[in-house]
């Protein structure tokens, strides 16, 4: 065997180069991010600094204005001025304006302050050295003078004292009338290199390269204002293009703003942030060496180069030492796995011999080329029986042609599991489960196959879908029981539930006829029921019929089965007519009324042994409900005849229903007097219920959640429509009791005071009433203002979901009636309903459409009542409606009983 081999796979050499291409592409993707972090930070640390210079400028330059605005707005000074210039007041003038000059000049910003005629001649300054004004400082003088406002100069060389500054003007003004006249002028001068200079050129951090500097346009060139760090005596004389292309300061004064790359005034490459001081002409340039940026970038680079050849060597060392390892673990496993291979092959062939299910080896011709012990006990065959057989030859001749289907299946399956029926040498016929698998071997594709007895489990899956059906049967026929009342389409409905929903061939109810002492078929169903009961008599008490199910279920009391007819003695004497029928098992249960059977109820299955212990018990129970349901029945028919016999004993009663009407009478009027005594007193209780619930609510209001709030408003509610209900029934009941005084009624002014009280109560609807000229009538004044007040409620209510609502009250005369009536145009009603209307408590429509309790309309028939007049209503639904009520036109002398 060779132990070790110097030639190095190619999938190492591709993982090494793999590591190594990562390692690259990881350290140019780190260098990459870092130099663009560097950049970044490069580029705001010098907008930071730009921010910074010119912000400082601006401050700088905003006190030197504040200097200026301090003299220009000083009367004081310039009348004393004027009064100096007039002869008087000279020294304590020149006293004055020098302790003002240092007091402006007390940071030492100035290199000079100088006070100047209209002229521009110098008067006084400072520090007693400045004779005269040159050209340049004179010119910017007048213009102050003449425009009266402060004048700032820029940067440029005084021929005079040789040297660099800019001068700040202030106009010294007095007012002789409302106008300010300009009487001389101070001149701040201002040497750049005592502060403005240093500002700009300071740097925040070290840098070798970095710098900032101003520069403006002038004549066509960019001029550079202060001195530079690296070329010295350059103020307001290097000059260079405007034109420059990568000059970052000729890019400034073109209008280029922002961070840029370019070349310097050294022609080096720098970074540059280029931006404009506002307020001036000046452009500020803050700019860094590109090779100082890159320099940490380099440095960068370098680590990056080092850290991946490291990572490259130690990758390339890592694998090598790891190939050789596997290399030598290789060679020592592969010797163990060949002893191990030998021993598994001894285990796995005891495994397979002795295994609890069928295992068959096949070639691709379909041929059993080996078999274990168990396939030898399955099929009765020896193993050398079964090696020259195919696996087409233990399948049932049906089924073999599904062989080829499912090998091609196989073939593109990993595995594959079915279903199929197999043979046994004595033709025995039974299921089985195969889990077939395809294995490729040194001597080509073999087969597989796992094969597993299942007839027990496929006669517990019969078995239970028997009992589901049966069960079916069961709770259809309880349904039927619940639903029909006749007898006979109720075993018609048992016997097809039984047939379609049970399996069975047919099934059919018979009972005893008395006289003949024969079963009469009652219902039956199934397609050879009838003609397997055409012209059979079966006799309960003839000895021949011992063994027929039916006769004996009902002459013993007790379930009869045959569980085999073909093999069996019973049936006698249909056996031969039930065989050719197809019927194999056969069940009768007796229909017990009571302790008796009346009846029986007979199954009959196609197979043999189909009736087993579950399945006679749910058909013992779905038998004892029919027998239930029968009973049920016949007494029903016994409670209807019953109540005709009471009906009939009813219209005999009519005749002393009469007599007992006025002794009713009396007792109505009691219990009228008794129903007041009760509501009276379910008063107190209400108003506890309402009035806790209420201190519940106010008192306990933080502690409650919204559920119970909801609970305890609902509470108050329906207390307070309990009370309206109770108040309306003693409205109700004292109408009866009360006594009526017969007056003289206006009722057009009675009916106008209802509506103007009603219409008070209803803001923002429209509603449009129409009043007519109303007959007086003789009436309870009292009474009959409560008849309108509900009629009129009544319609105000009932047109609340119009618009528009239109409510017209009038009268007409008919013999000796006065008729008056309320119309409107609300939801109306259906005429059938009409006699419901005022009865108490009738409502045709809830509550929660239109409130109220159902007593008003009855309140208002027995007031009129009373009156001797009567009441009545017509509408339709949606189209409105309109109540009547009738007077006697002349007073009936007293009061009307209802």
């Amino acid at each position: 065997m060779k132990i070790f081999s110097y030639h190095i796979p190619s999938y190492i050499v591709m993982i090494f180069l793999g590591l190594v291409v990562c390692f690259i592409t990881g350290g140019v993707l780190f260098y990459t991010v870092e130099r663009k972090h560097i950049n970044n930070a490069k580029h705001n640390e010098l907008a930071a600094i730009s921010d910074l210079k010119i912000r400082q400028i601006q401050n700088w330059l905003n006190e030197r204005i504040n200097d200026a605005n301090l003299i220009m707005r000083n009367r004081l000074f310039g009348e004393q001025f004027l009064r100096w210039r007039a002869g008087s007041g000279e020294v304590q003038f020149e006293q004055g304006f020098l302790e003002l000059a240092r007091a402006l000049n007390i940071d030492r910003q100035y290199s000079d302050i100088v006070l100047t005629d209209l002229s521009g001649s110098p008067l006084l300054s400072l520090n007693k050295t400045f004779k005269t004004t040159g050209p340049q400082t004179r010119e910017f003088i007048l213009r102050a003078l003449k425009k009266n406002s402060m004048q700032f100069s820029d940067f440029y060389w005084c021929g005079e004292c040789k040297s660099i500054h800019f001068d700040l003007i202030a106009p010294i003004s007095v007012y002789p009338g409302a106008v300010a006249t300009p009487a001389g002028a101070v001149l701040l001068r201002i040497d750049p290199y005592h502060f403005l200079y240093k500002l700009v050129q300071s740097w925040p951090v070290p840098s070798p390269t970095a710098e900032t500097l101003l520069v403006r346009k002038e004549n066509g060139d960019v001029l550079f204002l202060n001195e530079l760090r690296h070329r010295k005596g350059t103020a307001m004389k290097l000059r260079l293009p405007a034109e420059s292309k990568n000059l970052p300061a000729a890019m400034a004064v073109r209008g280029i703003t922002g961070i840029v790359e370019g070349l310097d005034y050294r022609n080096v490459k720098v970074l540059a942030d280029v931006r404009p001081v506002s307020g001036t002409g000046w452009f500020m340039i803050t700019k860094v060496d590109l090779s100082e940026i890159y320099a940490s970038v380099r440095r960068l680079l370098l680590i990056v180069s080092i850290f991946v050849v490291m990572l490259t060597v130690l990758a390339g060392t890592s694998i090598g030492w790891w190939w050789i390892r596997q290399r030598m673990s290789f060679y020592r496993k592969h010797y163990e796995a060949e002893e191990r291979l030998a021993e598994l092959e001894k285990q796995f062939d005891y495994l397979t011999r002795y295994a609890h299910d069928v295992i068959f080896l096949g070639d691709e011709n379909q041929r059993i080329i080996e078999a274990n012990n168990r396939a030898e006990e399955t099929y009765g065959y020896s193993r050398e029986e079964l090696l020259r057989l195919s696996f087409k030859d233990v399948r049932i001749p049906e089924l073999a042609a599904d062989l080829e289907k499912h090998l091609l299946a196989l073939q593109e399956a990993d595995g594959l599991t079915y279903e199929t029926l197999h043979r046994k040498k004595d033709g025995t016929i039974f299921p089985v489960e195969v889990s077939a698998r395809a294995v490729q071997t040194g001597e080509g594709k073999k087969f597989q196959f796992i094969i597993r007895d299942i007839t027990e489990r496929k006669q517990a899956e019969e078995k239970l879908l028997q009992l589901n059906r049966t069960y079916r049967v069961l709770s259809k026929i309880n349904q039927a029981v619940v639903r029909i009342r006749d007898q006979g389409e109720l075993l018609a409905e048992a016997c097809r539930i039984a047939v379609e929903d049970g399996g069975f061939l047919i099934a059919w109810v018979g009972f005893v006829d008395d006289e003949t002492r024969s079963i009469v078929p009652a219902a039956c169903s199934g397609s050879t029921a009838e003609e397997f009961l055409k012209g059979i008599c079966i006799s309960v008490d003839d000895p021949q019929h011992n063994f027929e199910p039916a006769s004996a279920a009902i002459r013993e009391g007790r379930i009869v089965l045959c569980p085999d007819i073909e093999n069996s003695g019973c049936m006698q004497p249909l056996r031969e007519r039930e065989l050719a029928l197809g019927y194999r098992a056969a069940a009768g249960f007796p229909i017990m009324v009571g302790n008796a059977a009346v009846g029986v109820y007979t199954f009959y299955a196609a197979k043999p042994h189909f009736f087993n212990g579950e399945e006679v018990q749910l058909l013992t129970e779905l038998v004892s409900d029919v027998g239930y349901a029968l009973e049920f029945i016949e007494h029903d028919a016994k409670r209807m005849k019953a109540e005709e016999e009471i009906r009939a004993l009813n219209a005999e009663l009519e005749e002393r229903v009469a007599l007992r009407t006025a002794a009713l009478d009396e007792a109505n009027k009691e219990l009228e007097a008794f129903s007041y005594s009760v509501s009276h007193d379910l008063k107190a209780p209400l108003r506890a219920i309402e009035g806790f619930s209420r201190i519940v609510i106010e008192d306990y209001s933080d502690k409650l959640d919204q559920e119970t709030k909801r609970l305890l408003n609902l509470v108050q509610d329906n207390t307070r429509r309990m009370g309206q209900l109770i108040d309306d029934l003693l409205a109700f009941s004292r109408v009866g009791r009360r006594e009526i005084s017969i007056e003289r009624i206006d009722m057009r002014a009675l009916a106008d005071s209802v509506w103007q009280e009603l219409v008070a109560q209803e803001h923002g609807r429209r509603l449009d009433f129409s009043l007519e000229g109303l007959a007086e009538a003789n009436g309870d004044p009292s009474l009959i203002r409560q008849v309108w007040t509900n009629l009129l409620s009544n319609a105000i209510k009932f047109t609340s979901t119009r618009d528009a609502a239109r409510i017209a009250v009038g009268c007409r005369s008919e013999g000796e009636e006065m008729i008056y009536h309320v119309a409107d145009n609300g939801v109306g009603f259906d005429m059938k309903y009409a006699d419901k209307l005022f009865g108490v408590f009738q409502r045709l429509h809830s509550s929660d459409e239109f409130p109220g309790t159902g007593v008003g309309l009855a309140l208002i028939q027995r007031i009129i009542n009373r009156h001797g007049g009567r009441v009545w209503a017509e509408g339709s639904v949606d189209q409105g409606s309109t109540f009547y009520f009738s007077l006697k036109t002349r007073s009936q002398g007293g009061d009307t009983v209802d």
